[in-house]
């Protein structure tokens, strides 16, 4: 699903990352900053001053900046991204700027389709230079940061319709194929039954005598009833080995 602005996720993940300071401060880039990681606007003087603002008026600064953020993510994707994607480029862009992002390789990648490179792309943003050395340092909250960020952008990726479809659906044709199975086992059972009990009969009969001898022809009937029940009860018992065969060979695919 394509996500078009951020969600409640990024504005946790910014304040979380960012904290609130009502009071203008240096951050430790040397950047004069306030309310959530607020920088438009705000100078050194304003530190100097100590220089202070209400929660309203942070409030009303992050919604402007995050707002700000998302649109440098959308203007420069030019694939489609899941909600979990934007959130988390919209929070890299808040905390580093337009420019990063738009020089980055991470984006070259993303608009190749390269999603699986992000997490390690995002790892690589983790240092600051320090406003007193002018050295660049890996800082211990933006390391947080990125690895949050590296979650939320893979929180929502689609599980395979494939899986999906194997999960959900099961064949028909299978279901079909499983009951006819069954009705072949049933159908071959009782044919068997039938022609072991006809056999059964025909030779009880032929044993009684008195029977037999007053009635010429029962003798010749009795034996052809019983080859028909012995016939018969084989061809039952193969139609069940035949059925439980099949049972056999589908269960093992």
């Amino acid at each position: 699903m394509k996500a078009t602005n951020y969600s409640k996720a990024c504005v946790v993940l910014v304040k979380k990352s960012e904290g609130l300071v009502l009071l203008a401060y240096l951050d430790s880039a040397g950047i004069p900053t306030i309310g959530w990681g607020h920088t438009h606007g705000v100078f050194k003087e304003d530190v100097y001053n100590n220089r202070k603002i209400t929660r309203a008026q942070a409030i009303s600064y992050l919604n402007a900046d995050i707002q700000e953020a998302v649109g440098v993510v959308l203007n420069a994707v030019k694939v489609d991204l899941n909600q979990g994607q934007l959130d988390a480029l919209t929070s890299f862009v808040f905390n580093l700027g337009a420019s990063a992002f738009l020089s980055s390789t991470m984006l070259r990648n993303i608009n190749r389709g390269q999603f699986d490179t992000v997490p390690f792309e995002l790892s690589r943003w983790v240092y600051a230079t320090n406003a007193h050395t002018g050295k660049k340092e890996r800082l211990n909250g933006l390391v947080a940061r990125r690895a949050a960020e590296a979650e939320l952008f893979a929180k929502h990726e689609k599980p395979s319709t494939k899986l999906a479809h194997y999960d959900i659906s099961p064949s028909p044709v299978r279901e079909e194929r499983s009951t006819l199975d069954g009705s072949r086992t049933m159908r071959g059972g009782a044919l068997s039954l039938a022609g072991t009990a006809t056999s059964a009969v025909g030779a009880a009969t032929s044993s009684m005598e008195p029977l037999t001898e007053k009635v010429s022809w029962l003798p010749d009937a009795l034996a052809a009833l019983v080859i028909v029940g012995v016939v018969a009860a084989l061809i039952g018992a193969g139609v069940v080995m035949y059925a439980r065969r099949d049972d056999f060979l589908r269960a093992s695919r």
